[in-house]
């Protein structure tokens, strides 16, 4: 068995067109965001429902709703990167349409990459700062309105 290292991996934008099937997704045209540092977990929160029973004292949880966490992308700022671009136009105050999102891993055995879709809004660009010798980052959170498509090597 063997892991990979997060090198190579890439983060794109797509369109605000259909994106609930794997096919809606990759039929969409995507961007590649550029220098991109680092992006956080993709995940999609399982949340319970808990009722508790006079009888056995216990407490019993259900499954219930799933709530998709947000993502966070940060790049190295790149004021003509077409990818970045997209991002600041999508996290503009009056877009509210949500974005599909492809994230291609890096399987390099692989005749097919690991690839996971979601779809979501852009919201939150800040640039975090820094001191002498930092370099210039932006950071855009996205929801993840319907959770994951993952689509595993073939």
């Amino acid at each position: 068995m063997a892991v990979y290292s997060m090198a190579l991996a890439t983060i794109h934008i797509g369109t605000t067109g259909a994106g609930s099937t794997k096919s809606e997704m990759e039929a969409d045209t995507f961007v590649e965001i550029g220098e991109v540092q680092s992006f956080s977990a993709l995940s999609d929160t399982q949340n319970f429902s808990t009722f508790t029973s006079l009888t056995s004292g216990r407490t019993m949880q259900s499954k219930s709703s799933k709530s998709g966490d947000n993502v966070t992308v940060t790049v190295g700022y790149d004021p003509d990167d077409a990818g970045q671009i997209a991002l600041r136009a999508a996290a503009a105050v009056t877009t509210q349409a949500a974005y599909n999102m492809k994230v291609v891993y890096n399987d390099p055995a692989a005749s097919k990459p690991t690839t996971i879709y979601f779809r979501g809004k852009v919201g939150n660009e800040q640039f975090p700062g820094g001191s002498v010798d930092d370099m210039e980052l932006v950071e855009h959170m996205i929801t993840n309105d319907q959770g994951f498509i993952v689509d595993l090597r073939a």
